[in-house]
């Protein structure tokens, strides 16, 4: 009798692997992005001390800012992983093989 537990686990296309456009793709997003989080915290700092604000609460918001950019970019990398594709396709991988396409 199968169980989850002993079902063998495959994926729908085991030797799939990203290519090389969607690699150049992500280095791109991963670039753009080190910049927009580099910049941001300098203007906000002098916005918020011309506003001021205590260095503590400064350094909060900038220290809150930058745990929100990396814990949005968490979930964003499970799409990537199962290799969606830019124009709305995704592939999938399930212990029940690929998805039902009726």
């Amino acid at each position: 009798m199968l169980t989850p537990a002993t079902m063998p686990l495959t994926p729908a296309s085991a030797d799939a692997s990203p290519t090389t456009a969607s690699l150049h793709g992500l280095d791109g997003v991963n670039f753009f992005l080190a910049g927009v989080l580099a910049g941001f915290g300098p203007y906000v700092a002098v916005y918020l001390a011309d506003q001021k604000w205590t260095q503590e609460k400064i350094g909060f918001v900038l220290s809150a800012s930058a745990l929100a950019g990396l814990l949005s970019q968490v979930p964003g990398g499970e799409p990537i992983r199962l290799g969606a594709a830019v124009g709305g396709r995704a592939k999938t991988c399930s212990a029940a093989g690929p998805p039902n396409r009726a």
